[in-house]
């Protein structure tokens, strides 16, 4: 959906083309009104109609007043929000909002510091996105109002490139723009509700859906006020393959502002179009300098690259600007919270959207302009189109397509003679092409599930015109059906392995699995029909379910099947100990099992999530490659047979040494005591020093809790010192001494 042209020609082909438009596009459902704001000045001076409109210090201002003008709801999805003086307040806007009665919930980024969050009265409902694992950030930036209300008019969308904190607002390079749409509004609420995972006040944590566990929900091109306006969500709709055909379908200039630019796909397309004549200019950020796209850019466009290096500011926009000087062409912007990089693509929530306008091509080429010179870069004035004798159609929308076949639509031409179809995989380089003599063609022999554009042109009598800009459309993926044949293949005391029968245009698989009544599934995900998941407990009924995933969707989940793991008689050693503890080595020791022919232990730092393994066949081990003055855990279970093993013991802890050579420092290593040991009164801690050192004594609990500090960064003189320490609860120790950026840890045993 790239070629629409300018207004009065994109109502003509409505007009012409009704039944085709309406079956794909949402027309107008309220005033269609687009209003669009920048925080840094702008170029008046290359306006073609209408100005655009700089902000100065306001943009805060202007959200908080659209908040205030919401009569029923508020729907925010903001990556991140710091509040201080120097801006409206927009959380005691929408802290007001909420106390009138009106419909209040945020979701925000879960690992951003969020501080103004905390502003926020409890009336306000608030989500955190998850983090960790397969999520990457929750990166949009849009704010819903009044969608669900009966009049069509108060319903808004607003979108842009800002976080919201004051150097964001005031000094960084953005841009915000607020859509009065109804059906715009409903298919960003839509979104806000899959990531909340409920439609009402309180989010529902076990169905909402954040990054790749999104799904799309088809609602993507919308009539706006006579504007064609396509709408996309990360990572769920591709975005990338809507960047590439934005980028491919420019035929006289093209502009983009962006701050992290490292997909290599989207700088070589935009360095074709340049090679194929269209005039190209950018501006990226000094964070993009790093990216595989810079030295293709910098390579490709030379001075008409221009890279924003600030020690305190950044530029934040993330906009493109295709052909605003070719009105005969199908202007257009796509801007949004969507960075160009793989992980925007792949793993964040970030939404997108591309205005086919070139009213608003011009006004955002204002700014670009006015940043442009800001980094002492000049534009070419491009000269405005001259329509051709053979005029260029208008491709449509692709229609009937299925998984290898399509029929291609286009305003036809009443001059044409005939026309020239090329058609290619998006972001490849080579077209297909194919004539015929109407305004539509079947074209065949397509890849399943695959994202393709095409553009069309006229053949008249005096000669070729110009392609039409690119329209896309994906085949349909193959059918995707739901697993059978869940099967356990082996089951142990803490593993299984579980198998169902291949799907034949399955790219990969998700299991979920649980103990049986338990409420919150674990999720993993397998290329193949198989998977072996670990780290069960002895002796537990678990039950699990399969959905596969075919590349354009997935299936949902199987029936359920069940399974329990073995339960096992081989005892859990026990007498745990640690000695010979150095800054890198230890030995660990526990008590002999009989029935055992061998042990596995496991260790790691105390604050690591993955286990480090060793196996022994005798009650003692020594490991190597430790890290300096870490705190440690280790666990050991005995081995009886290959189906029967104990479960693991808890975790004992210990410290290893800060340097091997701290006996050389101020604190000498043979001087320092606990006496008695075991204790089971107050103990003496004894120590002596060769010279006048800063001291801290600590004493820690087995999972690293500091219980006692005696001694806090104390100047002590040359000598003995001791130091009388009552520990109350029996158990087992650690006593660290500190001096300067040198420790040594003790253990000691409360009887």
């Amino acid at each position: 959906m790239r070629s629409f042209l300018k207004s009065a020609k994109a109502l003509a082909c409505l007009l012409v083309s009704v039944v085709v438009l309406c079956s794909t596009a949402t027309a107008t459902t309220g005033n269609g009104k687009i209003a669009i704001y920048f925080n840094q000045p702008v170029n008046n001076t290359v306006s073609t109609g209408v100005n655009a409109v700089y902000l100065n210090n306001s943009f805060a201002d202007t959200i908080v007043a659209y908040i205030n003008r919401a009569k029923y709801s508020i729907d925010i999805a903001q990556y991140d929000y710091n509040q201080s003086s120097g801006y409206a307040n927009i959380a005691t806007a929408v802290n007001n909002a909420a106390l009138a009665g009106k419909k209040v919930r945020w979701i925000y980024d879960g690992s951003q510091s969020n501080t103004g969050i905390a502003l926020l009265n409890s009336s306000v409902h608030t989500l955190a996105s998850p983090t960790g694992g397969a999520y990457g950030i929750m990166h949009d930036k849009f704010i819903i109002i009044d969608a669900n209300s009966t009049n069509p008019n108060d319903a808004i969308v607003s979108t842009g490139s800002e976080d919201w904190g004051i150097t964001q607002f005031n000094l960084v390079n953005n841009n915000i723009m607020f859509l009065q749409d109804s059906a715009l509004a409903h298919a960003y609420l839509n979104q806000f509700n899959m990531m909340w995972g409920d439609t009402g006040i309180t989010p529902n944590a076990t169905l909402s859906k954040f990054g790749p566990y999104k799904t799309d929900l088809g609602q993507h091109i919308f009539n706006i006020g006579g504007k064609l306006i396509e709408l996309y969500f990360s990572p769920a709709d591709a975005t990338n393959t809507h960047i590439l055909s934005s980028i491919n379908s420019a035929n006289t200039d093209l502009y983009f502002g962006v701050y992290s630019f490292t997909v290599a796909a989207d700088a070589n397309a935009i360095v074709s179009r340049q090679t194929a004549g269209v005039y190209t200019a950018g501006i990226v950020d000094q964070y993009s300098n790093t990216g595989a796209a810079y030295p293709i850019l910098t390579a490709g466009l030379g001075s008409n690259l221009k890279t924003f290096i600030s020690s305190t500011l950044l530029y934040h926009n993330k906009m493109l600007i295709v052909d605003p000087s070719n009105t005969c062409s199908d202007p257009l912007v796509l801007t949004g919270s969507h960075n160009w990089t793989t992980s925007a693509n792949t793993k964040n929530d970030e939404n997108t959207l591309i205005i086919h306008s070139d009213t608003i091509a011009n006004i955002y080429y204002q700014a670009f302009n006015a940043e442009f010179a800001a980094l002492s870069g000049t534009l070419n004035t491009i000269a405005p189109c001259v329509t051709t004798t053979c005029g260029t159609p208008t491709a449509l929308p692709a229609t009937a397509v299925t998984t290898t076949t399509a029929l291609l639509n286009w305003t036809g031409l009443g001059s044409a003679l005939s026309y020239t179809i090329q058609y290619r995989v998006v972001g490849t380089t080579t077209w297909s092409t194919t004539t015929a003599t109407a305004d539509t063609v079947t074209i065949s022999g397509l890849t399943p599930a695959t994202n393709y554009e095409f553009q069309v042109q006229a053949t008249c009598s005096g000669g070729s015109g110009s392609f039409s800009g690119s329209s896309t459309f994906t085949t349909l993926a193959l059918p995707c059906s739901v697993p059978t044949g869940l099967d356990t293949v082996a089951v142990n005391a803490t593993s299984a392995t579980l198998s169902w029968v291949n799907v034949t245009s399955a790219v990969s698989y998700t299991v979920q699995y649980r103990p049986v009544g338990t409420a919150s599934w674990y999720i993993v995900s397998t290329p193949v029909n198989s998977i072996t998941i670990s780290g069960l407990s002895v002796g537990v009924a678990y039950e699990y379910q399969v959905e596969v995933n075919c590349g354009s969707g997935t299936s949902g989940y199987s029936n359920t099947d069940t399974f329990t793991t073995v339960f096992i008689n081989c005892t859990i050693p026990t007498g745990q100990s640690i000695s010979n503890i150095t800054d890198t080595t230890a030995t660990l020791h526990w008590n002999v099992v009989a029935a055992a022919t061998g042990y596995t232990v496991r260790y790691r730092p105390i604050a690591a999530t993955i286990w480090m393994y060793a196996s022994d066949t005798t009650n003692t081990l020594d490991i190597a490659n430790l890290i300096p003055n870490t705190t440690y855990e280790f666990e050991v279970r005995a081995i009886c047979t290959s189906a029967d093993s104990s479960g693991f013991t808890g975790s004992s802890i210990f410290i290893t040494n800060h340097v091997s050579g701290i006996a050389n420092e101020a604190l000498m290593l043979n001087s320092f005591n606990i006496f008695p040991n075991p204790v089971q009164d107050n103990a003496t801690i004894s120590y002596r020093l060769n010279s006048a050192a800063q001291i801290s004594i600590s004493v820690y609990n087995l999972v690293g809790q500091e219980i006692l500090a005696p001694v806090k960064n104390e100047l002590q003189q040359p000598g003995t010192h001791n130091y009388s320490t009552a520990i109350t609860a029996p158990g087992v120790y650690f006593v660290k001494l500190t001096t300067g950026q040198n420790s040594i840890t003790k253990r000691v045993v409360k009887l």
